[in-house]
């Protein structure tokens, strides 16, 4: 059953490369905690290690705000203010 779904089903796992190159690498998933978790990844790894938990949590979090601003434009700072004084 699932083979048969995957190939009748093919074709829309192609859209994204109707898309420029750059937006192809933004849209492949739209799964954004995925994307961000591979992205995180990817980032930290060189460092291999980190001298405690703090500074562990501040990149991390430093690099969700980046990646959270280039998608949606506003900074995690913003938007917990706005929760803050709502």
């Amino acid at each position: 059953m699932l083979k048969k779904r995957f190939l009748n089903d093919f074709d829309e796992t192609l859209t994204s490369l109707e898309f420029d190159e750059e937006l192809q690498k933004r849209i492949r998933t739209t799964n954004y905690l995925d994307r961000y978790f591979k992205e995180i990844k990817r980032r930290i790894r060189p460092m291999s290690s980190f001298t405690d938990p703090q500074s562990c949590e501040r990149i991390i979090y430093a690099l969700v705000d980046t990646l959270n601003r280039k998608n949606t434009g506003t900074s995690l700072n913003e938007e917990n203010e706005f929760t803050q004084n709502s």
